[in-house]
């Protein structure tokens, strides 16, 4: 699955538009998810005409991060993800963004 999603959990910079992905394990690192989030950044903005998308992940997950660093987006924060306080391991997440004004001027 790779896609948007409209999320209003509790956060400073949220409710707001999400990409996401989930991959079967077998998928990774062959460029899917890339290339699939650029595909979603192309439709959010120019089809839907969503002037700014967001993406979080834990922490620790290095692979999601690499994406959204190469799909242009810019990480403006770290912070506690309201739905998963009862898992202390993957409780901290990265948040990532990308406006469609930067998206145009690339």
């Amino acid at each position: 699955m790779i896609g948007l999603a409209f999320q209003e959990h509790k956060t400073n910079f949220t409710p707001a538009i999400d990409i996401g992905w989930r991959l079967k394990r077998s998928a990774w690192g062959k460029g899917y998810a890339t290339e699939g989030a650029k595909r979603c950044l192309d439709y959010a903005f120019s089809e839907l005409g969503i002037n700014k998308i967001i993406s979080v992940c834990t922490i620790k997950n290095n692979k999601s991060k690499n994406v959204m660093k190469k799909i242009g987006m810019t990480k403006i924060c770290e912070f506690n993800h309201p739905e998963m306080m009862n898992h202390s391991e993957y409780e901290t997440h990265s948040c990532y963004e990308r406006t469609k004004e930067e998206y145009e001027s690339k």
